[in-house]
């Protein structure tokens, strides 16, 4: 076979695969589609991301808080009752935290949505973890916030 030949066989081979795939992309898109509104019409879910939702934005305007009332510019990140302070960072480190938990969040709500048609039970447990995530994460910015700006001596 020639090059040519080869060539021109090639070029039709991707031409009819083109819109086979878009086709197929397309009719894909819609079925996500489809299974976003019936996932969000299950209350549940709803409920779960309202209340994560709030949750984080709360981990959020803590961290900020924390951040802005630091007046100097290392940050006590990490206190052991045994050995005292253990980790100092730079104060804009704090903003971590609510960065991961968002992060978990995120990605267990996309397991949610896959795992919704098969299992609600599974998908309503990945939205239960990741709000534990977040009110966990919640308690380690309170911790951070109590070591930073509660005097006890």
């Amino acid at each position: 076979m020639t090059k040519t030949k080869l060539y021109v066989k090639l070029y039709y081979m991707v031409k009819n695969l083109i819109p086979k795939f878009f086709g197929r992309f397309l009719l894909k898109k819609e079925a996500v589609g489809q299974s976003l509104a019936d996932y969000f019409a299950f209350k549940p879910a709803k409920f779960y991301w309202l209340v994560i939702g709030i949750v984080n934005l709360l981990l959020w305007l803590l961290a900020w808080l924390i951040q802005r009332g630091l007046k100097q510019d290392l940050a006590i990140l990490h206190y052991n009752v045994t050995f005292g302070i253990d980790y100092l960072a730079p104060r804009g480190q704090v903003f971590w935290l609510p960065v991961i938990a968002l992060v978990l969040f995120l990605l267990n709500g996309w397991l949610a949505f896959l795992f919704f048609k098969k299992d609600t039970f599974l998908a309503n447990l990945m939205l239960v973890s990741a709000l534990m995530v977040n009110l966990l994460v919640g308690l380690g910015l309170y911790s951070i916030y109590l070591v930073n700006f509660v005097k006890i001596f």
